[in-house]
């Protein structure tokens, strides 16, 4: 009866134990893997020109299939502080591509969550080039997509491991400057 009893307890508790740590380690490789993609957008950013696209595409292209997970998008935001990276991406100083691409991966970060979509709403420190001078500038994602608008569009069209097929169409801008808002 009583022995029994236990043992089975035993049993159950020792494979739930199990699958804690299973579930520990997922956790620990999903940070490291969003990690990894945020490391691929920062050095785009700082140093990305057209020819290593291809990498940070592909960096957009699978946060676009982790961000649909709340948690993730989460931590992405607050635990690993991906969002300015990603932001920066939006600036035209990058192709139209990853542009486009960084957008989409914004709009499945922040689509389900109404704290999520405040995010759009953050300043963030842009990564300008030296020539633009030594001050600070800071912009939300929301007015440097608003900015995209102007002439010259371009569409991204990505599917899923869901395969849900999502477009983005972006649009050209004049140059920083004609679109600095604050005349910095």
């Amino acid at each position: 009866g009583e022995a029994v009893l236990e043992a089975d307890l035993r049993t159950l508790w020792e494979a739930r134990q199990v699958e804690l740590e299973d579930a520990m380690a997922a956790m620990e490789e999903s940070a490291d893997f969003l990690t990894e993609l945020i490391n691929t957008l920062k050095s785009h950013v700082a140093g990305g020109d057209a020819d290593a696209d291809e990498a940070v595409l592909e960096a957009l292209d699978a946060l676009e299939d982790h961000l649909t997970d709340m948690d993730m998008a989460k931590d992405f935001h607050d635990a690993l502080g991906g969002w300015p990276s990603l932001t920066n991406l939006l600036l035209p100083t990058h192709s139209l591509k990853v542009r486009a691409s960084a957008a989409l991966v914004m709009g499945t970060a922040v689509k389900n969550q109404e704290e999520f979509q405040r995010w759009m709403l953050e300043p963030v420190v842009l990564s300008l080039p030296a020539e633009s001078g030594e001050h600070v500038h800071e912009e939300a994602a929301l007015s440097l997509l608003t900015h995209m608008l102007v002439k010259g569009c371009t569409t991204t069209t990505t599917t899923n491991q869901n395969q849900t097929t999502t477009s983005v169409t972006l649009c050209n801008e004049p140059s920083l400057e004609e679109s600095d808002p604050a005349g910095a």
